[in-house]
């Protein structure tokens, strides 16, 4: 018996020492901001252990006495937080050590890499930066939304460049003593010769603005140009203001979520105006590449980064025979926009294509970890290194160029087998140019028992089967591509489908974790999409009033209109008025939520 209790412990015990993954990270948020403004910065710890055995559910021991300073920036530690959860049989457990910071000169702010301990293990946070700008004045212009609020732009810099791919926030102020109710997720862009990354999820803030308090929501993406010369570059929200008196009760006491961007879910439609935010028609003047100092062998890389070397494989190889060179190199910038960096010399070497794979670091695409492959081919057992990369970049920050010499790696060569040889000779040769041509053979080839013609045989005319279904998907998928084109209600209808396809998918996910505030949102999406066959605009601007009206223009029933209610209402008040999660239903509810979407698409 004591035996038996000493190897379950050992076993608990090794269960704990082993499996474990741990991930480090660090980030502020949001990544600018005003000077004397005030940042969170968190470092996360979390760790997926390998079971949820005797010791499973336990946490990390984790050493963190200090981090290194940051100098100009305010750095005050407010505490942790804690969770733990299982998930597919493993147990995660996460720390999140928060920090306030906040600069009172403008400028980029980077915390270093450190290291700390976990669990006896030396993990290291990496490194993040807080861009602070110079405090924005405002101006006073006439009327009542003026007054109210305003919408502006945010950039880090001045100077952009065509093709650079820049951090930016749009920012709405909305003063304190007034309710308001959102109507879209995010703002609209007006203006082309712009690409905008998807929008982060908003974050509030409070500003005391010439003695008056204002909300600020703020939302983060990456903008890039497409062109030199002044563009104009416009964002517009709409939002609905509230009657403060005349609302109805929520039975929700949360005074924040009564007060910005939350407003009540019941409301008289004689209490309410809607109200157009935008940013005004900016004018940017987006500048070219400068010329002077351009290398030859820039493709078109704007950001800062650093490479990692060159990696080849195999190591050895034949003449002839394929070799993949690979190029990695991370940072931040225009990932999307830039070509595979040239090679630096090419000579013996045959370049057969290349390849590239990117793994971004955020959801803008704008920082992670670009890796080209080269496929390339010795042409002489003489060749002993593979070529070097030249890669060039230009800096927006410093406005030059940079220039990263990467050298070649090693390789061995051999010739390639007998008969697969060709020499210089033997390419000029007169027999060299008559590939087409061949001798007599001496012995006859294969008898046969028959002169039956080939396409009577059964095998033959099976095998006309598989030109045939090609030639008609060919035509049904032509048919289909020339309906959408013509018939802007397929269009719609297809669209829709597919869209509501990805949204409910991830509304099941949601529901599968018991993550309400993830399923609402994406069941608040799945309702716009459902019905996005009905409209010309882009289904996730519909305002929940647009949503109503819709259903009540194409005869939709009273049950489908309260379920409708319902789950817009659910979304924003786990959102912003901190609904208490228990006791929710989500499988009912993904029930619910399929049938009124299937219902709605056969609105017409």
């Amino acid at each position: 018996m004591k035996l038996i209790l000493t190897c379950f412990f050992l076993f608990a015990l090794a269960s704990q020492l082993v499996g474990k993954e741990v991930t480090v990270s660090s980030a502020f948020n949001p990544q600018q901001v005003f000077a004397n403004e005030t940042a969170s910065l968190q470092i996360s710890v979390e760790t997926v252990h390998g079971n949820t055995g005797f010791f499973g559910s336990s946490g990390s021991d984790i050493e963190f006495e200090s981090m290194p300073a940051i100098q100009g920036l305010e750095v005050h530690y407010q505490g942790p937080m804690r969770r733990t959860s299982i998930t597919n049989g493993h147990a995660v457990s996460s720390v999140v050590f928060q920090f306030a910071a906040r600069a009172a000169e403008p400028g980029s702010y980077t915390l270093p890499a450190f290291t700390i301990k976990v669990d006896g293990r030396t993990e290291q946070v990496p490194e993040a930066t807080l861009e602070v700008m110079e405090q924005g004045t405002t101006t006073d212009t006439d009327g009542d939304e003026a007054r109210i609020g305003w919408m502006d732009i945010v950039f880090p810099r001045e100077h952009i460049y065509a093709y650079e791919s820049i951090p930016f926030q749009v920012r709405l102020y909305l003063r304190e003593d007034q309710n308001g109710r959102r109507m879209q997720d995010f703002p609209a862009k007006e203006g082309d010769g712009f690409t905008v990354s998807p929008f982060s999820s908003p974050v509030m803030r409070m500003a005391n603005i010439d003695g008056v308090n204002y909300y600020v929501m703020i939302w983060q993406a990456v903008l890039t140009p497409l062109k030199a010369g002044e563009n104009k570059l416009e964002f517009t929200y709409d939002m609905l203001l509230v009657d403060r008196n005349a609302r109805r009760s929520t039975g929700i006491s949360d005074p924040f979520f009564n007060s910005l961007f939350g407003g009540s879910m019941m409301v008289h439609q004689g209490n309410t105006r809607q109200l157009s935010f935008t940013t005004g028609e900016d004018t940017l003047d987006i500048l070219e590449l400068p010329t002077e100092g351009k290398p030859g062998t820039f493709s078109g890389a704007i950001g800062a980064f650093a490479s990692s070397g060159i990696s080849v494989d195999p190591k050895t190889a034949q003449v002839g025979e394929p070799v993949e060179l690979e190029f990695t190199f991370a940072g931040e910038g225009n990932f999307q926009y830039m070509d595979a960096p040239a090679l630096a010399a090419t000579d013996g070497w045959r370049l057969r294509g290349t390849d590239k794979d990117f793994e971004p670091a955020d959801r803008y695409e704008y920082r992670g970890k670009m890796t080209y492959r080269y496929i390339l081919s010795a042409e002489s057992d003489e060749v002993t290194e593979t070529p070097g990369i030249t890669f060039s970049y230009f800096d927006p920050k410093t406005e030059s160029y940079v220039t990263d010499e990467i050298a070649p790696v090693p390789i061995a060569i051999t010739p390639a087998p007998p008969g697969m040889r060709r020499t210089a000779a033997d390419e000029h040769s007169p027999q060299a140019d008559q590939r087409g041509l061949i001798g007599l053979r001496d012995t006859p080839g294969r008898w046969v028992g028959s002169m039956q013609p080939i396409f009577t045989s059964p095998l033959f005319l099976g095998a006309q089967v598989i030109p045939l279904t090609a030639l008609l998907c060919l035509f049904f998928t032509r048919r289909h591509q020339n309906r959408l084109l013509t018939d802007k209600q397929y269009a719609r209808v297809r669209a829709s489908r597919r869209a509501l396809k990805v949204w409910l998918e991830k509304a099941n996910a949601a529901s599968g974790r018991q993550d309400a505030v993830a399923f609402y949102a994406a069941a608040q999406r799945a309702v716009q999409e459902s019905l996005g066959h009905l409209v010309e605009q882009e289904p996730a601007s519909l305002s929940a009033d647009e949503i109503e009206r819709l259903l009540g223009q194409h005869g939709a029933d009273a049950e489908s209109l309260a379920l409708t209610r319902d789950f817009l209402n659910a979304g924003d008040a786990l959102k912003f008025g901190g609904l208490f999660q228990g006791g929710l239903d989500l499988k009912r509810e993904q029930q619910q939520l399929e049938s009124l979407c299937n219902a709605n698409l056969k609105l017409s």
